[in-house]
């Protein structure tokens, strides 16, 4: 990574040579040397003033201002997250047509014993449409809300253990709470480890509960249609076992 400031008078002459922002960011292959390269630019007097300088054209000037800025506000929004788990973690928004925001956390020391929370962001961050997690700049998960759906695709060698919860509604109109615990690859479901409380056993009434869950998708499935294709997968390999 370019980091001291010889680097950086070198980085300006080439900015004001060629003149716009995207020469910077195409010589990052790794999206987050980028981000941590701009962040640390902030820190040096002489960058700012001469991004801020008559020399950078008005484009260049107003992208790097608008990147600085998102990437605070994604870092604001990350915080209330992560903050109080310790977390040290990176964050910065894209955004496509200055409406749709993609907002990208990258989770430096995460150890995955407090849970994400990717539910939460997707309801309560009203201004983000999709989400991206890494750990330690690993993509991991990326999660996108279409309507009031929620759906999470996980990255090939990435197992993560997923709580959902969701009301359902008897015959009579009452409601009631279902919790499912379950592990999850790129794959899917690969194990469902309880089912409000209890072992999971597949019945008729908790597959018709599971399918009042019509908000949640893994990868690309419903959740009713993912516990579904577990189970086929989990006959399929005890009949195997069966005859080995």
């Amino acid at each position: 990574m370019l980091t001291d400031l010889l680097t950086w008078k070198e980085v300006l002459g080439k900015l004001k040579k060629e003149g716009v922002f995207v020469s910077l960011e195409e010589d990052y292959q790794d999206e987050w040397e980028f981000f941590d390269l701009l962040r640390r630019s902030m820190n040096y007097k002489g960058f700012k003033q001469a991004c801020a300088g008559k020399s950078f054209s008005k484009n260049f000037r107003e992208c790097i201002d608008k990147y600085i800025k998102l990437a605070n506000q994604a870092e604001k929004v990350a915080s209330k997250y992560f903050g109080k788990k310790n977390v040290k973690l990176q964050a910065y928004y894209t955004e496509v047509e200055n409406t749709y925001r993609v907002l990208n956390i990258n989770l430096i020391n995460y150890n995955r014993s407090e849970p994400i929370g990717i539910s939460d962001i997707l309801q309560q961050e009203k201004d983000t449409n999709e989400l991206n997690i890494y750990c330690n700049k690993k993509h991991e998960i990326h999660a996108y809300r279409k309507g009031k759906e929620r759906h999470y695709k996980f990255k090939e060698g990435v197992r993560y253990e997923m709580t959902s919860t969701w009301y359902v509604q008897d015959k009579s109109g009452s409601t009631a709470m279902c919790t499912m615990i379950m592990n999850i690859s790129n794959n899917g479901i690969t194990e469902i480890l309880q089912f409000n409380g209890e072992n999971f056993v597949p019945s008729e009434k908790i597959l018709e509960l599971i399918k009042q869950n019509d908000e949640l998708y893994i990868q690309e499935l419903p959740l009713h249609g993912a516990v579904m294709r577990f189970l086929e997968s989990s006959k399929a390999a005890s009949k195997y076992c069966a005859n080995c």
